[in-house]
């Protein structure tokens, strides 16, 4: 190619030689179950899509990548994908044994990765901090509900739901927020 020459490309892939983009453009006459077949040809493994655009495209990377159009994800943004945790759904690199050379292939031998704790659930912000009592008056008696870290206590007995005391105090199926007044506190009036 001339140092004033564009690279070709089809559909935003760049090709490395014109018989590449005749490649990739001779996908868009494949029918589904072939562009399936392909599929399983160029990665190793069977997909689910049945989606013709979408077959067209994953198959056309695959072939840019045994190419040598890409080399896969960059080192930043490697790291980013680190950063956000397991994504078993991210395909980062084209599948081992793929047949684009045995040393892209093998497997490089990376720092260990550090223990993950578990996410902890988010606290609903509507609820107010540990150890606050709330208090409410229904048909004459005196409901108190004292919050805990992990649930509700209400007489001798700790529930994982306000819903579920109030539920058990009404009868009825009640929001917990709401039947607390909880709602009304957040957005700046009412007891």
């Amino acid at each position: 190619m001339g140092k004033n020459r564009k690279p070709l490309q089809v559909n935003g892939l760049q090709a490395e030689s014109s018989g590449h983009v005749q490649e990739i453009l001779a996908l868009r006459g494949l029918t589904v179950p072939l562009l399936r077949e392909r599929y399983l040809e160029v990665f190793g493994e069977p997909t689910a899509s049945k989606s013709k655009p979408h077959l067209i495209a994953q198959v056309a990377w695959g072939m840019q990548f045994r190419a040598g159009g890409s080399k896969g994800l960059g080192p930043d943004a490697l790291r980013r994908v680190e950063e956000l945790g397991d994504l078993a759904f991210l395909r980062v690199q084209f599948p081992i044994g793929s047949g684009t050379g045995a040393a892209a292939d093998a497997p490089t031998a990376a720092a260990p990765r550090p223990a993950r704790s578990r996410p902890q659930p988010l606290r609903d912000p509507r609820l107010p901090p540990v150890g606050t009592d709330l208090v409410r008056e229904y048909r004459s008696r005196k409901v108190r509900v004292k919050v805990l870290e992990t649930g509700f206590e209400f007489g001798t007995k700790t529930y994982k739901s306000l819903s579920a005391i109030a539920r058990l105090v009404t009868g009825h199926p009640w929001s917990g927020t709401e039947f607390f007044g909880l709602y009304r506190r957040r957005k700046g009036g009412g007891p």
